[in-house]
């Protein structure tokens, strides 16, 4: 868990907010529930890495996971979100 909260940290400190996607003007954020598809490359993971250091700031109490993780091979969703909450 602790390396998923690490690199979650480096992620959210390294992306740029000077350039907003289109898309976060479109979006609900207060929905419970967001999927975003599209392409690869085409900045989905930009899009809700600004959004957490916008509104969240660089903090070790928002976690962004990729389901690709290696985490995920051996852990569920309800892990990670159990240990997270914990």
């Amino acid at each position: 868990m602790q390396r998923l909260i690490e690199w979650s940290v480096q992620r959210v400190r390294a992306v740029s907010v000077q350039f907003k996607r289109y898309l976060s003007y479109n979006v609900d954020w207060s929905n419970r529930l967001i999927l975003i598809t599209g392409s690869r490359g085409v900045g989905k993971t930009t899009l809700v890495l600004q959004y957490i250091k916008t509104y969240y700031g660089i903090t070790d109490e928002v976690l962004y996971v990729s389901a690709n993780d290696l985490y995920f091979s051996v852990n569920t969703v309800v892990d990670l979100t159990e240990e997270f909450v914990k």
